[in-house]
């Protein structure tokens, strides 16, 4: 089968792990790439000396007819990019955030799905190991009915580290909609239930970096009545990093250590945990060729169920709605807010 003619947009941190998934996929050819920093295509060039593909504008890229293009840019240039692919009929795979508000996202997907174009969404995590048994054991039943769960996430970002992308410092809601956005499409689905109910609080400690909030507490109640406490930080003040998550069933309860290993099944009243054995994964790689895999299959018009465009408003909803209700400091119904935004039901 001949291979699908990729354009890589952005050769960044995380570009350089688009670039590396493409180049090493069989099923792909990496024929250009774009970024106007000389910085990050010469650190690429260093790190990865063994990708050999021409640097372009965005519009020299685009007019070598590849069959689809990866967006691994800033949130404030994709509905423009989004909308030149568009135009040419080209399916986008895009870095999340869609946009940093939900009208710009909305008017993300309808752009690709009024060109009939595929637009799938980064959300590289639900190709995990962790996640993919998570949702296995949690949907299978084996938790037996699930009432109540945590996640902390603890990290100290260091965001005027070089190599890490810099607009996070000056944007709105830094946390919420660069990292815990993961964290919230994780659940949504890993459980396979959308929330109902949420009340949450955004804040941003004194000796933060960044200009808008880096933490985020959030209480989401589902519509199975499910339950979840979040937690998550950019400013912990030391390198000591933490993901941790629970999940207590009728029948025993589901604890992951690591955002990327250590899943434990303890049987309810059991004294030790079944550790769940999970194939070997690099971090931010192998999921990454999971999602990236998954989109070639549907842009080849196999079965495929990657991120869509579409499916991503819901998680935008849910990500927006934390932020409202840390504005308006009450309990925000989500349904209603999503009607609200015009999120169609």
């Amino acid at each position: 089968m001949s291979q699908l003619k990729v354009v890589l947009v952005g050769l960044g941190t995380r570009g350089r792990h688009w670039a590396r998934v493409i180049a090493e996929n069989p099923r792909a050819r990496l024929i250009a790439g774009v970024d106007p920093s000389a910085d990050s295509v010469s650190i690429l060039r260093e790190k990865l000396p063994m990708l050999d593909f021409p640097v372009l504008t965005f519009n020299e890229a685009l007019a070598l007819q590849p069959d689809l293009v990866v967006l691994s840019t800033p949130p404030s240039v994709h509905l423009e990019q989004i909308t030149a692919c568009a135009e040419r009929g080209l399916p986008v795979l895009c870095e999340k955030p869609l946009a940093l508000d939900f009208d710009t996202a909305r008017a993300c997907v309808e752009v690709a799905e009024k060109a009939g174009v595929l637009l799938g969404i980064g959300m590289n995590f639900r190709y995990l190991e962790t996640t993919r048994a998570a949702r296995e054991i949690i949907q299978g039943g084996r938790l037996g009915q699930v009432g109540f769960g945590r996640i902390n996430y603890w990290r100290y970002r260091d965001g005027k580290r070089p190599l890490l992308n810099k607009y996070p410092l000056t944007m709105e809601q830094p946390m919420l909609l660069e990292q815990s956005i993961h964290h919230l499409d994780l659940a949504r689905f890993i459980y396979g239930v959308e929330v109902k109910k949420l009340w949450a609080r955004t804040t941003n400690p004194p000796w933060s970096m960044y200009r808008s909030d880096a933490t985020v507490a959030a209480w989401l109640l589902f519509e199975n009545r499910f339950e979840l406490q979040y937690f998550g930080t950019w400013m912990g003040t030391n390198s000591k990093n933490e993901f941790q998550w629970r999940t207590d069933g009728s029948a025993g309860m589901l604890f992951q250590r690591d955002i990327f290993r250590g899943l434990e099944y303890w049987k309810a009243g059991a004294a030790e945990p079944e550790e769940i054995e999970l194939a070997p994964q690099e971090d931010f790689v192998d999921d990454t060729r999971g999602l990236f895999d998954d989109f070639l299959k549907a842009v080849r018009g196999e079965p495929s169920t990657y991120p869509s465009g579409r499916d991503h408003l819901k998680t935008m909803v849910l990500t927006l709605g934390c932020a409202e209700s840390s504005r308006q400091e009450r309990m925000i119904d989500l349904l209603e807010y999503g009607r609200q935004l015009g999120m169609e039901s």
